[in-house]
């Protein structure tokens, strides 16, 4: 069972074992269980302070869930390289992410979920820059930012040949999104 971090009324960090129960988190930073790793939606985090949420996280984590943890960006949590490139299924969904700023260290990752932010077009343009530094990468979601338009997902599909899923939809040879491979290049 995965562990889930949340604050108690008094700010305390707390992280739910798989019996269901919370029991304090002693250095003040949640631990993965099994490689995987759950921030609860509720859990406020202070970004100003000298620490950030995942910089003390040092066992291997392959799965992290954000769980709608309110940030500008996935460096905003911290964290080294080492961590993130760990990485191989991440959900950022509902982040509020402004930035893609991050994003590169993620070099391992197959199923990134960046949908229901604050993604505009320069934004997502900057992550079809970076998708050629994730050669695992088999499926991504940024639907729902205000920056989703048929230019940028016309580029992530050229940027990402390897790509088996975009936005919720099957990738094929012959549609995605409503384009077709012919389309592409009239996107762009």
């Amino acid at each position: 069972m995965s562990n889930i971090a949340t604050r108690n009324r008094h700010g305390r960090l707390l992280q739910r074992e798989a019996d269901g129960k919370y029991q304090a988190v002693l250095n003040g930073f949640p631990h993965p269980n099994r490689g995987t790793l759950i921030l609860d939606e509720d859990l406020e985090v202070d970004f100003c302070a000298p620490w950030r949420l995942l910089d003390g996280v040092n066992a291997p984590t392959h799965y992290l869930d954000l769980g709608g943890v309110k940030a500008p960006s996935l460096s905003t949590f911290g964290g080294d390289a080492r961590f993130w490139a760990g990485i191989q299924k991440l959900y950022a969904s509902r982040c509020e992410l402004r930035s893609v700023e991050g994003v590169a260290l993620l070099t391992n990752v197959q199923y990134l979920y960046l949908d229901k932010n604050c993604l505009t077009r320069p934004e997502l343009q900057n992550l079809c820059r970076m998708v050629h530094l994730m050669p695992k990468l088999r499926g991504l979601d940024f639907q729902d930012n205000p920056g989703v338009c048929p230019a940028v997902i016309a580029s992530v599909l050229i940027a990402s040949p390897g790509l088996e899923w975009l936005n919720g939809q099957r990738v094929t040879e012959r549609s995605m999104n409503g384009l077709t491979i012919s389309d592409l290049s009239s996107v762009l």
